[in-house]
């Protein structure tokens, strides 16, 4: 538990330095910024990590939970993605910026507390994005049977529908919608779901198949970025709108995602090596969390069985 303890403020005092270069450097995109803007960079500090380890995380400790069980029992699945869409929703209800959140999925319309309501479609546009990584996870832990059972299948698409709805038939604001092809409505969007399942691959197989050999973990992890960043890059670029009309200019959403603001816009091998920077970092602080949590795991007596 010691190891584990001082890892995790390891991870505290990266996020911390994260948050505090975010602020400081121009070429962060703003709407990454004004995540952070407002509060400390310690605090920043803190929520980043606690969202991280949820999101990256957590997909690891599903997997194991679910691999100590021969067979899995049926519906712990639906069970963890639950757990985790409503505590991912409730955190950043409670430490991200109002305006942030209204932008993901609008401002309260019904006649329900504003915090209900928003946690309630937090929980919606986190679910689907959750389930897959569970899965992804699963899958790098278990192999392919354990993904193939008809509960897994099942909760991931009724995240997915969840997500749907919530985030383009009963969508609150157009933030998310413009940046879809054709404002959601397409087929095209099966490639943001495989775009986190390749994510959520290139967090969990390496660590999954290196069976604690700190340089198969390293190798593993590089040798499957090179592959997975031009392959996302693509997806990415096919489950995203290519041109947004606003604030007077046509530009990609990858363009106003990744561009340090509305201004300089970003393209062509700019925008692409910044999309391999973004990718590159997520895969690292999403295997860090996940060794995190794998030694948590472990230093309470459990066995997750990596390969």
């Amino acid at each position: 538990m010691t190891r584990w303890i001082l890892w995790f403020l390891g991870m505290v005092a990266l996020c911390c330095l994260a948050v505090w270069a975010g602020l400081h450097h121009p070429a962060v995109p703003y709407n990454v910024r004004e995540i952070f803007e407002g509060g400390s960079w310690f605090r920043g500090g803190l929520f980043l990590t606690a969202v991280l380890h949820l999101g990256l995380g957590s997909p690891m400790l599903v997997a194991c939970l679910i691999a100590r069980h021969n067979p899995p029992p049926k519906g712990a699945f639906v069970i963890f993605v639950t757990i985790q869409s409503f505590a991912a929703s409730l955190l950043t209800v409670l430490a991200a910026p109002a305006e942030s959140v209204h932008d993901l999925v609008g401002s309260p319309t019904l006649d329900w507390p504003d915090s209900m309501e928003v946690a309630g479609r937090l929980a919606g546009f986190l679910g689907a994005p959750l389930a897959i990584l569970d899965g992804a996870a699963l899958l790098a832990v278990e192999g392919v049977r354990p993904l193939a059972r008809w509960d897994v299948v099942g909760s991931i698409a009724l995240a997915a529908t969840a997500w749907y709805v919530v985030v383009v038939y009963w969508a609150n604001t157009d933030n998310v919608t413009e940046l879809l092809p054709k404002n959601g409505h397409s087929l095209r969007l099966l490639a943001l779901a495989l775009w986190v399942f390749l994510m959520g691959l290139g967090v969990s197989v390496p660590l999954a198949r290196a069976g604690g050999n700190e340089f198969r973990l390293v190798l593993g992890t590089l040798l499957f970025s090179i592959i997975a960043v031009p392959v996302g890059w693509m997806l990415l670029t096919l489950g995203t709108e290519g041109q947004v009309l606003k604030y007077g200019k046509t530009f990609s959403a990858l363009q106003f995602l990744l561009s340090p603001n509305r201004h300089d816009l970003v393209s062509g091998t700019r925008l692409f090596l910044r999309y391999g920077a973004v990718h590159a970092g997520l895969t690292a602080l999403g295997l860090l969390c996940q060794i995190s949590i794998w030694r948590l795991f472990s230093s309470m007596g459990a066995v997750c069985r990596l390969r």
